[in-house]
């Protein structure tokens, strides 16, 4: 059994450009934290008491192909949190090139009161 392609042949693990690696190559990379973080962002209030949010938005790289049905694999996850909310938001995109434009796109999660 070949562990680095599925079962149509295509690769599962990509790096960061969006290249395919091997599961050994892939497994170094995600020990690295550094490698591993694209971005985070912390929105909140200015003053330390206003009740609004402090919402963070974090975008990683996984590695792993999230998408089993078309030839773009998803190898990034941005999740959005909003502390004092129960609500938590995620997606998954293609190359960093997208992860970074949609990081600025993602939608942030509304808390009711």
């Amino acid at each position: 059994m070949d562990w680095d392609k599925d079962w149509n042949g295509r690769p599962i693990y990509y790096d960061r450009q969006g290249k395919p690696m091997t599961l050994q190559q892939w497994a170094e990379k995600f020990e690295d934290a550094h490698y591993r973080h694209v971005a985070r962002d912390v929105i909140g209030p200015d003053e330390p008491l206003d009740p609004a949010p402090l919402i963070t938005v974090m975008t990683f790289w996984l590695g792993l192909n999230h998408d089993w049905r078309s030839d773009e694999p998803l190898i990034f996850e941005t999740l959005v949190t909003a502390v004092g909310c129960c609500q938590l938001r995620g997606q998954r995109v293609g190359i960093d090139a997208d992860a970074r434009r949609r990081l600025a796109q993602v939608e942030i999660p509304c808390c009711a009161p």
